[in-house]
Formats: structure tokens, sequence, C-alpha cells
């Protein structure tokens, strides 16, 4: 199947069919060998814990018969990295297609990835970065910030809004024990730095319910898939009665 697929022959009209059914089988090989299952991600700084739920694609013959796979659609849950955990999170590659260079390369433009931040995971991001504030979230999208050594005597309330890799916290009030003081916009937000995101790549925060949305776009996703690399792939799904461990390789 791979064979057939990289061998880097022109591509006619007439093989068209034999293409799209080996593209097709490709991708429904990794998805019945990822999905439901906890699998471990070999990143550049940690491992990525999660369990695949949604794995899946258009499959058009049209497109595939051409080496365009379409939208990606992945879900995961259970989601641990570097010490923090996630429920939930969803990606969305548009366009994605291959080059054929030799080796092909496999483009995504662009990919979109959502998670939820609950009440917890924020206050674990504010114990991380400012260890001597605790973080409480509100309906309305801001954030109120307690002294973590005396809680309950001053609070800011604070409107989170991420500008690249900080995250900056407007201050809008104070309050001192039960009573609030609203402050002027002139007061000067508060950076926090976050980690290091790949090139490119933004991100836009929205309140949602008792937690954050966070969105990430990055333009353009590409990896190199010579056929070695993704018989690898498929060894290490091949991993009958235990969790597959998989190393990453895109950019």
């Amino acid at each position: 199947m791979l064979a057939s697929l990289w061998s880097g022959r022109p591509m006619s009209t007439a093989i068209g069919t034999s293409f799209e059914a080996g593209y097709r089988t490709l991708f429904e090989t990794i998805r019945n060998r990822i999905l439901g299952r906890p699998v471990t991600i070999r990143l550049e700084r940690g491992a990525l814990r999660m369990t695949v739920t949604e794995f899946q694609a258009p499959m058009e013959l049209r497109s595939l018969s051409v080496g365009q796979l379409g939208e990606v659609q992945i879900a995961a849950e259970d989601i641990h990295w570097n010490g923090y955990t996630l429920q939930r999170a969803h990606a969305v590659l548009h366009n994605v297609h291959l080059r054929p260079t030799a080796p092909p390369v496999m483009v995504a433009a662009p990919v979109e990835v959502s998670v939820e931040l609950t009440p917890e995971v924020v206050d674990e991001l504010f114990t991380r970065f400012v260890p001597r504030v605790t973080g409480q979230l509100s309906a309305d999208g801001s954030a109120t910030l307690h002294w973590a050594a005396h809680p309950g005597v001053v609070s800011v309330e604070a409107i989170p809004h991420i500008d690249g890799s900080t995250l900056w916290l407007r201050p809008r009030a104070i309050i001192v024990r039960e009573r609030r003081w609203a402050l002027p916009r002139r007061v000067p937000p508060y950076p926090i730095r976050l980690p290091k995101l790949p090139n490119g790549l933004k991100l836009e925060l929205t309140p949602r319910g008792d937690g954050f949305h966070v969105i990430g776009t990055l333009p353009e996703w590409n990896v190199e898939v010579p056929r070695g690399r993704l018989e690898k792939l498929l060894d290490q799904l091949d991993a009958a009665g235990r969790q597959p461990v998989l190393t990453w390789w895109g950019r």
C-alpha cells in the first residue's frame, strides 16, 4: 500500500480510484488503531498523554485521487502534559494535502486547536507562574486575584487578555474585605509570560461558563512523510495490549 502511494510516479485519471482506495485504507488503518486508546506522544519538551475520541476526514474520491484529504478533525480527552491536565481538546486541520516532493510533505493550513480551561487549571496556572497569587474565574470573563498568604483581606478584579506569548491582566477593581473600589483604566496591566509557543501560533481567550475557552491558530503546519516514517508510525500504533508511544515529527 505505502509503496504504491509513495512511488513518486505521475498520477493519471485512470488510476485515481486506486490511489483513493490507498489513501482511504491508510487513513482508516491509522484511525482504527488510535481511536479510543490512550496514546503517549514524545515532544521536545516532555510527553503528551491523551485518549483520542475523534479522528475523521471527508475522504472524497476526487480529492483523494490528487492527494487532498480536506478538513481533518481530531478530538481528545484526559490530556496530560508537563503537570497540566485538560479535560478535552479539539483540533481542526484545514486543507490537508500532500505535496508531491521527495520525500512527500503533508501540509495543513491553517490549524486550529481549542481547549477548555477549567477553574482548577486556571488556579494551577496562577500557582505555577505567579506563586504568591491564587485566581478565581467569574462568569463575566473576569478573574479575581487573591494574595495567597491572606486571601480574605485584599483581592483584585482583572480582565485577562492574551497577546502573543503573554497573558495580560488588566486590573479593574480592588476589594478590601467586603468593600470594592473601581480602578481607572490608566492602571497598567500585569504581564504573565506563558510557555514558549511554536512560531506563528496565535491564542484567543474567551470566557465560557466558569472557565475559559482558548483557541490556538497556526497559519501552516507541515511535515515530511517519507514511507519509512509512516511504516514506523503504523508499527508504533500496532501495540496490541499496551499503550502506543509515538514520536512527534511535525513543525
